[in-house]
């Protein structure tokens, strides 16, 4: 038998793949008997290759997550790959505890690591631990509200580059024109993006060419939208089963999102080369702005060797705050336009408010609202939270124990075998997915009118119990150490855009609009459905706002 093993190659090769195959599944199975969750209820399983995941992973975001609420409460279990065991919750205390108190005790999975490592390099979002911690330290201080509303004439300089688009083309029409929100506020964010963060020229919304900033225009949608089957099983298994330091081989497989991640990174680093050579110099000769990226150079020429970013850290930074300060901001913006659009009367009620402020500043001499009378403007800062909450563009993050833990729960839930549990035990390697969305939708805190869009829940002040997030008690922008760092840069921006494009435009619906698709792409995109081949689109007819 041996012999003729030996000289039949590809029968040697057959019976060895057959081997690792028999090994993984005979793992796979011990594993599901053995799992420290596995008296969790969980739904029915469609797949034992890969469990929940394709319903989770291609279904509209937050819908499959509200049938399993429905069903069985705040947290329950889904089936992964290979029969393995993920829990799910919605539950304030857990997602709490898993994010805030215990958040370096939960990391990233190895594969989502290594797919931000591909867009973004070494970055504070790929960061783990004490790597991490050192990140951290050293962005904190660019990051704080007063650097935030410094940037203001910025994000209006961008904003207001749109609206003579928009105008010119409503002129040329001699009544309102149709506008692709998506793709307009992207290019706009983006310029602002540019000049607040790095004093750089995108040059977006003048159509001006430029390959990074085309290159981001559909990263999301390119890299992580709808996986097919073999992808997800793939990705999972690889994230079990293979040490980081090979997934990290993942860059050379030649498939069309992995290309597109690594043309994205080698772009975004010969830009940001460029950038920090140039805030060096600057900072130098005492000519430094107050951009993020000179704020950051000067942290961290202020640390110690030890901790301090190296060169290529230092360059992945940026790629980071492309992807987190971009895509995320100007989807925030598309569905409050849309959510608008549908209700002419919340729309009417923030242009009146908007327009009452601009007036007061207008009075004392000023060109537009201050910063500061921001978080005054109670509408307008309502709807804006309320967008956050019902469309909040990630709707969940995807976590692996790093340690074995107990998670609380402040809602207990009652066993398969009939005991009700107000805690769970989680084993190193057991994956845990905190649903965003759900959570943003909970009754006991928003109100039964939770599935509502509704600003004016946030006119009624509230004290909860427990306390979620880094703005608002939402967990929109992460919570705890791997919170967004740049949430509120991201609050004012949005603040600046919605007020001049309310006082400026009005928005309606159109056909299309009426027909849109959240689709799950790192970030939730709008499609118009039966159209998806044509990308992100919520097409809105905009026109002058009356005065």
């Amino acid at each position: 038998m041996s012999s003729w093993l030996e000289n039949s190659p590809f029968l040697l090769v057959s019976v060895a793949s057959c081997t690792v195959i028999l090994v993984i599944f005979l793992i796979a199975v011990a594993k599901s008997q053995i799992s420290s969750i596995r008296n969790v209820p969980a739904p029915k399983s469609p797949s034992w290759f890969i469990g929940h995941l394709g319903v989770l992973l291609r279904s509209e975001p937050g819908v499959p997550e509200r049938e399993w609420f429905n069903e069985l409460g705040h947290t329950w279990r889904l089936k992964g790959t290979l029969g393995s065991d993920v829990l799910m919750t919605a539950d304030p205390k857990a997602i709490q505890f898993i994010l805030q108190t215990s958040g370096y005790s939960f990391q990233r999975p190895a594969l989502s690591r290594t797919m931000v490592g591909l867009i973004t390099g070494p970055s504070i979002l790929w960061a783990e631990q004490d790597t991490h911690k050192r990140h951290r330290k050293v962005m904190l201080p660019a990051f704080g509200m007063p650097e935030a509303r410094v940037l203001s004439p910025v994000f209006r300089h961008a904003v207001l580059k749109m609206a003579k688009v928009w105008k010119q083309a409503i002129d040329i029409s001699k009544d309102a024109t149709v506008v692709n929100i998506p793709a307009s506020l992207a290019r706009a964010t983006l310029d602002a993006l540019g000049e607040a963060a790095f004093e750089y020229d995108f040059g977006s919304v003048e159509n001006k060419e430029n390959e990074l900033a085309n290159h981001y225009q559909n990263l999301f949608l390119k890299t992580r939208s709808q996986p097919k089957f073999k992808k997800v099983l793939f990705e999972n298994l690889a994230s079990a089963i293979v040490p980081l330091q090979v997934l990290k081989l993942v860059k050379y497989i030649p498939t069309s999102g992995i290309r597109y991640a690594n043309r994205s990174l080698e772009l975004s680093n010969s830009v940001a080369s460029e950038l920090v050579y140039q805030k060096e110099n600057d900072i130098e000769k005492d000519k430094s702005g107050k951009d993020v990226m000179t704020l950051l150079v000067k942290s961290n020429n202020s640390e110690m060797d030890k901790t301090k970013l190296s060169a290529e850290e230092m360059l992945a930074q940026m790629s980071a705050l492309m992807i987190a300060g971009h895509e995320t901001t100007s989807n925030t913006i598309t569905w409050t336009l849309w959510e608008l659009s549908k209700a002419p009367k919340i729309q009417s009620k923030l242009r009146d408010e908007i327009r009452y402020f601009v007036n007061e500043a207008s009075s004392r001499g000023l060109d537009q609202i201050p910063p500061e009378d921001y978080e005054k403007m109670t509408y307008t800062t309502a709807v804006l939270k309320e967008t956050l909450r019902y469309h909040n563009v990630v709707p969940m993050v995807s976590r692996e124990a790093a340690k074995d833990c107990v998670i609380p729960l402040s809602k207990p839930i009652t066993a398969t075998t009939g005991e009700v549990l107000t805690q769970i035990p989680v084993k190193k390697g057991i994956k845990v997915f905190p649903s965003i969305s759900q959570y943003n939708r909970l009754t006991e805190i928003w109100g039964e009118n939770a599935d509502s869009f509704w600003p004016e829940r946030w006119l009624t002040p509230t004290n909860p119990e427990l306390r979620v997030g880094a703005y608002a008690n939402l967990a929109s922008f992460g919570a705890g150490i791997h919170a967004c760092i740049g949430w509120r840069f991201a609050v004012v921006e949005m603040q600046t855009f919605l007020i001049e494009l309310m006082d400026a435009f009005e928005f309606q619906l159109t056909e299309d609009a009426k027909h849109i698709r959240r689709e799950r792409a790192a970030v939730t995109v709008p499609l118009v459905l039966g159209q998806e081949s044509r990308g992100v689109q919520l097409p809105l007819k905009v026109s002058l706002a009356k005065e």
